[in-house]
């Protein structure tokens, strides 16, 4: 039986119950169930399997062929990828501590000086980032971060530092900017685009539970978290990392 393999601008993660699939193309996720799932698991490059999995070469071949109509499987392997999730660093910690008005006690550390050009900063972050994402599909806006990112040589620790100043900062701003309450994707690219003003390059996470579906994302750097808590983040599974 011929091979399959994921194609390029399709993510893939585990679930309890499911395999989740994110088709950046068409900006929408879809769902497998597990014996949809284990059925793939002998003909996809990397696809994740059960070792009990029972599934019919009839099962097999309807599904893939599915799944190779949709766009989402390729029969050529430069137009495709191995099947295998994601991989990333599981969080440990936040970035910056989630309450900001402790910094009012006399023994707390004092929160970094905003100036004039970090407002025009933030400012330019949040127009542009709303322009691109009524103007640009989602898969090119990640193509488009992660290229960056890539393209540059990082140091870790002094980013960290510096990043951990510029989050600060942004939190205290954004306020004025919007309301970022069930805005993770804005939240996130706004964030991106004004650390990348000051070549601070961290990775984006895309992640998902079920029971109900849900879709997050947010900012991440090693194991510490920019703009979510360690416990929220931990209630979803990865689906991509950018």
């Amino acid at each position: 039986m011929a091979d399959y393999w994921l194609a390029k601008h399709v993510y893939l993660c585990n679930t309890d119950d499911h395999v989740v699939i994110l088709d950046l193309k068409a900006d929408r996720y879809l769902a497998l169930s597990r014996q949809q799932s284990d059925a793939l698991g002998s003909i996809v490059v990397g696809w994740p399997r059960r070792d009990d999995s029972n599934s019919t070469a009839h099962d097999t071949d309807a599904i893939a062929t599915r799944l190779l109509r949709a766009g989402l499987l390729t029969t050529q392997p430069a137009l495709g990828k191995d099947a295998r999730p994601a991989s990333y660093i599981v969080p440990a910690a936040p970035l910056v501590e989630t309450a900001l008005l402790h910094t009012l006690l006399d023994d707390a550390p004092r929160p970094p000086k905003i100036t004039p050009k970090d407002v025009l900063r933030l400012a330019s972050a949040y127009i542009g980032a709303l322009i691109r994402m009524r103007r640009c599909s989602l898969e090119r806006i990640i193509s488009n971060v992660k290229g960056r990112r890539i393209a540059v040589s990082v140091d870790t620790e002094s980013d960290i530092q510096l990043a951990r100043q510029l989050v600060t900062k942004f939190r205290l701003m954004r306020a004025f900017f919007y309301d970022a309450r069930n805005k993770c994707l804005l939240d996130s690219y706004v964030l991106i685009e004004f650390l990348a003003k000051y070549r601070v390059y961290p990775v984006w996470i895309f992640a998902v539970k079920t029971r109900p579906f849900i879709a997050h994302c947010w900012l991440q750097q090693d194991d510490l978290v920019f703009n979510d808590s360690v416990e929220h983040v931990g209630n979803y599974i990865p689906i991509m990392v950018a």
